[in-house]
């Protein structure tokens, strides 16, 4: 069974001989997590996580700003998950770099137990994102969205080094963080801008894979197959896999599971019977979804089952 926590169970203090970060930690009883950020300049910010759960963690997230963040978040080691209470899902994987782009949202953040998760994220609200002229990389009307996902480059790389240094320097100005902050939005504002000069081609083909994604979410209990998705948004096979790679970093199937083991692990962990579960799941056998879920999590569905309330 997962910890499950909310906002009011973190405990938040300065960071002893690092002045200017604060340190959020979790109950010692979840493990040994925390995050340390620092405000580096105005509307930007910068944070630093290291989660080593003792089990499987599920942390409530409520975001509510008037106006967009930009989220710059690079992984450096294991991976971590964001689903919004709208079923949008990010990925935050060692080795690579996701940006997004946040308004009010509600979600929960996941990380699987005894797998340390270590993220470098930088938040640039929209005011200082249009201080550099940089203000349309936030122009969405979505509450979330995922603008990249990509394999860290070598400067991005080297970046996140002079970073990690700075966190750990106990003598590190301000001005050194907000120099080496700017660098990585310099650096990362340049392949978005390249991403946000895409044909308008591109963009509907873009805008047909994400409302394939939305089918994904409303039909995952269905027999969904590759050719019923590419007629139902008009796309041909070829470009509806290279699309999910491009925007979801998996291949559609992969998704597709992905999809369905997070909705099957929730009704799992409210208490629902493993037979009702695998085929709300979309699975015509229990064994199936068995052995699918265990592939996924590394664990049985009874492993993860709470008892009935």
């Amino acid at each position: 069974m997962a910890y499950r926590l909310s906002s009011t169970d973190v405990l938040c203090a300065p960071v002893e001989g690092r002045p200017g970060w604060l340190r959020q930690r979790l109950p010692g009883a979840v493990g040994d997590c925390f995050i340390d950020r620092a405000q580096v300049d105005q509307g930007i910010a910068l944070s630093y996580t290291d989660y080593l759960p003792s089990r499987d963690l599920v942390e409530e997230s409520v975001i509510d700003k008037d106006d967009a963040v930009l989220t710059i978040t690079i992984g450096l080691s294991a991976a971590s998950g964001y689903e919004s209470r709208d079923g949008y899902r990010f990925d935050f994987v060692g080795g690579h770099t996701t940006a997004t782009v946040f308004r009010s949202i509600r979600g929960e953040r996941r990380y699987r137990g005894n797998e340390r998760v270590r993220q470098l994220r930088l938040s640039v609200d929209e005011a200082a994102l249009q201080r550099y002229d940089l203000g349309a990389l936030v122009k969405t009307d979505r509450a979330c969205a995922q603008l990249m996902f990509a394999r860290n480059d070598a400067g991005i790389q080297r970046l996140a080094r002079s970073l990690q240094g700075l966190h750990e320097a106990p003598a590190a100005s301000r001005l050194d963080m907000q120099i080496a902050a700017l660098s990585l939005l310099a650096e990362q504002s340049r392949q978005l801008l390249q991403v946000s000069t895409r044909t308008s081609r591109q963009c509907a083909d873009e805008a047909r894979i994400q409302q394939a994604y939305e089918l994904m979410l409303e039909q995952f209990a269905q027999p969904l197959t590759i050719g019923y998705l590419c007629a139902a948004v008009g796309l041909n096979e070829f470009k509806f896999k290279q699309g999910f790679r491009e925007l979801f970093g998996n291949s559609p199937h992969r998704v597709l599971t992905e999809i369905r083991m997070r909705k099957a692990r929730a009704w799992l962990e409210a208490g629902e019977q493993v037979a009702s579960v695998a085929y709300k799941a979309g699975y015509e056998h229990p064994a199936n979804f068995s052995a699918a879920f265990s592939r996924f999590y590394g664990c049985s569905p009874k492993a993860v089952r709470s008892p009935s309330r």
